[in-house]
């Protein structure tokens, strides 16, 4: 049962294909940012529905379908090797759910940038694309 709640679904991975590559192909553009992104974690996470051992689970096993589609044949691109040595697959449960009821929004996987000591100094967060 848990396998099914964490299988991805088609509109998943067609943003899948769209966003990763860009986004690695940005992380290893320049010297700065491949050292200054020293990790990129998957952060699965689930509604706070279920018990905690379950949520944590399949909050993991969210994050490594993403993983394992990723490396998969369906997405090339060219800094795929290079992510992969950055990439770690982390299940979060039900930690940060906004509600403590069953929200169906809480059911995701997100990505965060773990940065070379963990803070940004403000001379580095200028060479980092604005929103």
């Amino acid at each position: 049962m848990l396998l099914s709640l964490s299988d991805l679904k088609p509109e998943g991975k067609k943003w899948l294909q769209k966003f990763v590559p860009v986004y690695s192909e940005l992380i290893f553009s320049k010297p700065e940012f491949q050292r200054l992104i020293t990790r990129v974690v998957l952060e699965g996470h689930t509604s706070s529905k279920g018990s905690y051992e379950s949520n944590m689970e399949l909050s993991l096993l969210r994050s490594l379908s993403v993983y394992k589609y990723i490396f998969s044949d369906e997405i090339n691109f060219s800094t795929k090797s290079l992510l992969r040595e950055k990439l770690l697959a982390s299940g979060r449960g039900e930690f940060d759910s906004e509600q403590k009821k069953d929200n169906a929004d809480d059911r995701k996987v997100v990505f965060r940038f773990q940065f070379k000591n963990d803070q940004l100094s403000e001379k580095n967060q200028s060479i980092l694309p604005q929103k």
